[in-house]
């Protein structure tokens, strides 16, 4: 058996299930120096700079579940 991809995320990933104590920002290059597959990161990411950053420390994709929306409503509405 192995992996032909890896997904990684911190405790900042939302909806994250079970004890994490390890943020994205040192997990995910922890894992990418450790195994041989690529590696997606995720967790916290919300916007292009956090983007860029997850990869920065290695990852080869990024997961983003929610991405938030805001808006200014019109003088009509």
């Amino acid at each position: 058996m192995g992996a032909d991809i890896i997904t990684v995320v911190g405790y900042e990933n939302g909806g994250a299930t079970g004890k994490l104590d390890i943020g994205s920002l040192v997990l995910v290059p922890k894992v990418v120096e450790s195994v041989n597959a690529p590696v997606i990161g995720g967790g916290g990411v919300c916007e292009g700079k956090s983007f860029l950053a997850m990869l920065a420390l290695g990852a080869e994709g990024v997961i983003m579940g929610t991405r938030h929306s805001y808006y200014q409503r019109g003088a009509d509405s």
